[in-house]
């Protein structure tokens, strides 16, 4: 016979790393850089900091592209042009108003021209994200 009664289970918790370690951007950014020096064997880097030589590439490969570098919590903004004081956006001129240039990473430029719909624009850098 047998007994309907349910049998109390046990769960094992373990506090083992998983293996996976998850760096952040300065992190990998100094492991690439160093990756670059005169004499470096990769696979050598790669295995004191404990990561595949395909990641060392991914990660160089995402340097080259301008995807990984120094993120600040902020953008730098420089002011190239004083706006006279009381100008409303509208009123101005395409002459009085520069292009704008935004950089991404070392790869890429973005020039908007001074008389472009900046709504058009800001749905387009939108959708590039």
């Amino acid at each position: 016979m047998s007994s309907n009664k349910p049998t109390p289970r046990k769960q094992a918790v373990s506090n083992a790393k998983t293996g996976r370690r998850h760096r952040s951007d300065a992190e990998k950014l100094k492991i690439v850089k160093e990756s670059f020096e005169k004499g470096c064997v990769q696979a050598q880097l790669a295995r004191r900091h404990g990561i595949s030589t395909s990641q060392l590439w991914d990660w160089r490969a995402r340097y080259k592209a301008g995807l990984l570098e120094d993120r600040a919590d902020f953008s730098q903004v420089v002011v190239t042009q004083e706006t006279p004081e009381g100008v409303q956006d509208q009123a101005r001129s395409a002459a009085a108003c520069p292009d704008l240039v935004i950089e991404v990473g070392q790869c890429y430029r973005f020039t908007i021209p001074a008389g472009f719909d900046m709504d058009a624009a800001a749905r387009l850098l939108r959708g590039l994200a």
